[in-house]
């Protein structure tokens, strides 16, 4: 990489130089320029030089930076610096530097490195240097280092252009390997190479739009943008600095409102733009926003949804490659709607339910493979997103991918139109394909009034067996009052990968989740859902009712909360 010695410059004359400290803007996030990281790496240089013509070529210091947002990226670069050039170097984590000061001297250092530009604003930054008493540099000696450090940028040496040639090397080769093995991880939850073919060419015909509103998640540094260009899809992001959160972290919701109102905008000037997600701040979970023609508005989906969605998809793609459907098998957590049920018998397969948590979902479907047992679709319905084969991880662009062959392969919509017995028009919307699902009415798990406070009891599942038991005849009625016959139910109980039929179906273990299950003779109509929370005294609840209105959904979740709280 060439040195770009007139922008370094540029940058070099922002910087505030004195005894106090180098200080400049670096930004609001936790990326920072290029052109700055040659200019920290320079100020990492000019510090080891003083300090080795201080104590000798084995200092020891110590580095550590204030609570600014930009702290550890340019702790990082501080570090690789000291340690290549072969000085011994201590990093820490977030210090208050009075505290760093202390540390020094009482731990036998040479000097510190310190980040931070103290009282200035957040999106500044920059560094404090000193010696084995703790202070911060003095002016006589701190003019050395801005000597060494101006002369370091206007006339690089050959070995600082091959520390930052070394850098950038690791840097980008690093990332290019995490990115590349990435794109091929998602190429094939995709497809294989016809289908990914087939794709890319219904997009050049009918292109696809995409909103990320990306409320300062770890997605920002992945290959989302890059891989949805690939396939010709174009996109538009918010919210796109690292660390700087919007809105709250949880993508449901009213979290999925800006996502929501970017779609709408761009569609507005852009019809093409019709699919957009938010993840969560690791990016493995989200869910989606659509724009729905017949509505003439975009709309968020909920998290069940969204899982339906992708198992239909998957599904159907199986199906499309002529795939022996009765060695196919999905994979649910038991929070996860009937909806699923419906889809996997209209396609012939068979359908496995764990606890919640998604090392249970995904080490089931290990264990089915082991059995020969072709997974390609399983998660958490009540958590929204999937896992789909080769992946080990829930992952909103496999998520988005699902949905995007769905719209742009229509033979994988056709096939589910004959399997539930449906008439294919072959003009269809994402919308179209949401009207043809199992019509499913099911509450979320995450808002606050189905987290209920209740007092730990390691007896809580048998209390509310009993009183379920008890008031079974009123729940009778209810339905009743609602058009539904409703026969018998079933206590299922879910510990890990197991699930245990039956009143007291429990191994000791209180923790897992529980559902009651509503039939009409043999056929599910629904059930209620409770689990507790292994940390805090919390039950979280869920209702799922088949062609259940607001009303309905109300009603039982009113009866189900009393039978827990009273």
């Amino acid at each position: 990489m060439n040195y770009p010695k007139e922008q370094i410059v540029d940058e070099l004359n922002k910087t505030i130089l004195s005894a106090s400290g180098f200080r400049k803007e670096f930004g609001d996030g936790q990326l920072i320029k290029d052109t700055d990281s040659y200019l920290t790496m320079a100020a990492a240089c000019s510090f080891a030089r003083f300090l080795r013509s201080e104590v000798g070529n084995s200092a020891k210091l110590i580095i550590s930076s204030d609570s600014r947002p930009s702290g550890p990226a340019l702790q990082n670069l501080v570090y690789f610096v000291f340690s290549t050039l072969g000085l011994k170097v201590t990093s820490l984590p977030v210090c208050a530097l009075p505290e760093l000061s202390s540390i020094v001297r009482a731990g036998g250092y040479d000097g510190f490195f310190y980040i931070s530009a103290s009282h200035n604003p957040p999106a500044d930054n920059g560094f404090k240097f000193g010696l084995s008493d703790g202070a911060v540099l003095a002016a006589n000696k701190c003019k050395l280092v801005i000597n060494y450090f101006k002369n370091l940028i206007l006339n690089p040496s050959e070995e600082f252009l091959k520390l930052t040639g070394i850098y950038s090397k690791v840097t980008i080769k690093n990332l290019a390997i995490a990115h590349n093995s990435y794109q091929q991880t998602m190429l094939a939850t995709l497809g294989n190479e016809q289908v990914v073919a087939a794709i890319k060419l219904s997009l050049a015909r009918k292109p696809l739009g995409v909103v990320i509103d990306y409320n300062g998640s770890a997605r920002i540094n992945s290959i989302d943008r890059e891989f949805l260009k690939d396939l010709g899809i174009k996109s538009v992001t918010i919210n796109h600095q690292l660390g700087r959160f919007a809105h709250d972290i949880i993508p449901e919701g009213e979290n999925l409102e800006p996502a929501r109102k970017l779609l709408e905008r761009e569609h507005q000037n852009d019809s093409d733009y019709l699919l957009g997600f938010c993840p969560d701040c690791d990016g493995d979970r989200g869910n989606l926003v659509y724009y729905d023609e017949a509505k003439q508005q975009a709309v968020t989906m909920g998290a069940q949804l969204v899982f339906a969605l992708s198992v239909l998809s998957e599904l159907a793609y199986l199906s499309y490659l002529n795939t022996e459907m009765t060695k196919v098998a999905v994979v649910a957590n038991c929070a996860t709607s009937l909806r699923i049920n419906a889809i996997c018998t209209a396609f012939g397969v068979k359908l496995f339910t764990t606890e919640t948590g998604e090392a249970n979902v995904v080490g089931k479907a290990a264990a089915l493979r082991e059995e020969g047992y072709t997974v390609r679709i399983l998660g958490e319905g009540s958590n929204g997103g999937n896992i789909t084969y080769p992946n080990v991880i829930r992952d909103p662009l496999s998520t988005l991918c699902s949905l995007i062959k769905l719209l742009a392969v229509p033979q994988l919509y056709q096939l589910w139109c004959t399997a539930s017995g449906q008439s294919y028009e072959a003009h269809f919307t994402l919308a179209d394909i949401i009207a043809g699902l199992p019509n499913y009415s099911t509450t979320s798990i995450a808002s606050a009034e189905n987290m209920l406070q209740v007092k730990s009891s390691p007896k809580l599942k048998a209390a509310y067996e009993e009183a379920f038991i008890a008031q079974w005849p009123q729940l009778q009625t209810i339905f009743t009052e609602f058009g539904y016959t409703v026969t018998n139910y079933q206590f299922i109980n879910y510990e890990g990968q197991t699930e245990r039929a039956g009143k007291g179906s429990r191994s000791g273990d209180e923790s897992g989740g529980l559902r009651t299950i509503f039939y009409n003779e043999d056929i599910p109509l629904g059930f209620f859902w409770l689990r507790g929370s292994k940390t805090e005294p919390v039950m979280r609840i869920m209702v799922d009712i088949k062609d259940g209105n607001p009303a309905l959904l109300s009603r039982l979740q009113s009866f189900l909360t009393g039978l827990i709280i009273g």
